[in-house]
């Protein structure tokens, strides 16, 4: 399993969060690699990438919100990598407006990149 993310909230780093929070539900630590160095999509996917092509698993899921699975999937597939997508639970679900915000940023997104690939 790879806990990965380089943005920092509230001083913790996103893989390093994710991670600690795996070994609370019981993922062992040898089982846990971290990508601390991607601060967007694209260079989660490459970066990951490079991670699982010197250890090739068995199959790959990517886990995001729901909202965004669509886009995280084509990076993870434009960097080479056959992911399945698996929806995060959301524990509040955020206004209307804020869903349509996201649909049409996640769009645009995936728009964009498409059309520079």
């Amino acid at each position: 399993m790879i806990a990965s993310g380089g943005r920092t909230w509230n001083g913790l780093l996103e893989a390093d969060f994710m991670a600690e929070r795996l070994a609370v539900l019981g993922v062992p630590g040898r089982d846990l690699l971290r990508e601390r160095c991607s601060f967007d999509t694209v260079q989660n996917a490459r970066y990951c990438a490079a991670i699982l092509a010197r250890r090739p698993p068995l199959a790959v899921c990517v886990v995001t919100c729901h909202w965004h699975l669509p886009r995280a999937l084509a990076a993870f597939r434009r960097a080479g990598v056959a992911a399945e997508g698996v929806p995060a639970y959301e524990p509040v679900r955020p206004s209307a407006l804020r869903r349509a915000a996201r649909a049409a940023r996640e769009w645009g997104a995936l728009r964009l990149a498409a059309a520079a690939s």
